[in-house]
């Protein structure tokens, strides 16, 4: 981390504090987090402990921070289960931002920078921006995994320090984003716009980041965290013209990995097998239901994998074709969903990051690959294609005894 990105206009307010680099922690922390979420104006949540690590005494600071009217908080706490939410208040979340080089006066967040910038991964595994020694031996049973993903996230990391964009970039985030400028409301276009030059400016200052995801074990990084339509522009050393495999309806073909073996002779199981490996299970549903792929898969993903076990979810329509057709699979669905929701999307999220980051990764590592992860496809020059298709393929199929479907782009 070599940079703060906060509004311009807080800066000279952060300033003149004792500690100005508590402050701009704070407002960078929520700040990068709206121009990257998913619902605009949601709040981050942000543990006690977390805080306390990074900020020692934190709560003036965001006392300061929520009476001065630049943060504000949920105040929604539930011990054990549910930290207190912040986000930055109106006048800010949408202002330009300025990039504050770090100046450190806080001992505690010193310590804390120190630890990003100079030990990445040395022995134990730094999950977000607290470390969490050994935490995935009682994720993974298995006393390697640690030391091997202490090894593929260092390889990851040294990549990324590695990674450019070609000049055009900008010029073409500029013309795209104003070819759609239209399609947006004013504020959700202007997050837009903030999130893909903080991206683009990221890289270019090789102000590089990679966190591990402690539930998951997801890798979350700069490249990960850009626009889909830059990675076109993407270089490792200098050279560019990359390509990206990624697996074709990745979620849904997951779910196969979750399905027990004694039901996998299920005639319903079977076909859906051959759908989500041979076929589109997208389209296929759309031709049942009448309307478009684009109409199924949002449909899908929101409503069968993702959503909750509500009544009005269960008599919407994906969900009575997808029970008519693959009764068997739906009921995997309910019992990962049965006590909680989320936990069928964990669960899919930790299969993907344990083929794609504990295998694939590990092995094309081994073949002295340079690539990039974004979850469930692989960034590399156009030479190493057919290594990471056979490699994609090998680890799949040993697995989950299935060959996913790729696509090259």
């Amino acid at each position: 981390m070599k940079n703060f990105y906060v509004p311009a206009t807080t800066l000279d307010y952060c300033q003149e504090k004792q500690y100005p680099d508590k402050y701009l922690w704070v407002i960078h922390k929520l700040y990068s987090y709206e121009n990257r979420a998913s619902i605009p104006g949601s709040y981050k949540l942000l543990k006690a402990e977390y805080l306390k690590n990074i900020l020692g005494r934190y709560k003036p600071v965001l006392n300061d921070l929520i009476n001065d009217g630049i943060i504000e908080t949920d105040n929604q706490y539930f011990v054990g289960k549910i930290s207190k939410g912040y986000r930055l208040s109106e006048e800010y979340k949408y202002s330009p931002y300025i990039r504050v080089p770090l100046d450190l006066s806080s001992p505690s967040l010193v310590n804390y920078i120190n630890n990003i910038n100079t030990n990445y991964y040395p022995s134990r595994v730094f999950l977000g921006e607290v470390t969490y020694p050994n935490t995935y031996q009682t994720l993974y049973d298995s006393p390697n995994v640690n030391l091997m993903l202490t090894k593929v996230t260092t390889n990851l990391f040294n990549v990324l320090s590695q990674s450019s964009l070609s000049k055009e970039s900008r010029d073409y985030a500029t013309q795209y984003l104003n070819s759609i400028s239209a399609d947006f409301k004013p504020k959700q276009y202007i997050a837009k716009q903030l999130a893909y030059e903080m991206s683009i400016d990221k890289i270019e200052q090789q102000d590089f980041y990679l966190v591990q995801d402690p539930k998951t074990g997801r890798v979350f990084t700069n490249i990960t965290n850009l626009p889909g339509k830059l990675r076109q522009f993407l270089k490792i050393n200098g050279i560019g013209n990359l390509i990206e495999i990624d697996l074709i309806t990745s979620q849904p073909f997951l779910l196969n990995g979750l399905i027990d073996k004694a039901l996998r002779n299920n005639p319903d199981v079977k076909k859906y097998r051959e759908i989500t490996t041979e076929a589109d299970i997208y389209n296929y549903l759309a031709d049942r239901l009448g309307f478009t792929r684009s109409y199924a898969k949002e449909k899908m993903i929101k409503t069968v994998l993702f959503g909750k076990i509500k009544d009005y979810n269960l008599k919407s329509d994906i969900v009575k074709i997808f029970k008519c057709e693959f009764p068997t699979v739906w009921d995997v669905i309910l019992k990962y969903k049965k006590e909680d929701y989320t936990q069928l999307a964990l669960a899919l999220q930790k299969q993907e990051a344990d083929l794609m980051i504990n295998k694939v990764a590990i092995e094309l590592f081994n073949q002295n690959t340079q690539f990039f992860t974004v979850h469930d496809s692989i960034i590399s020059n156009v030479f190493n294609k057919e290594l990471i298709i056979k490699t994609i393929n090998d680890v799949y199929s040993k697995e989950l005894h299935l060959l996913p479907q790729l696509k090259i782009k």
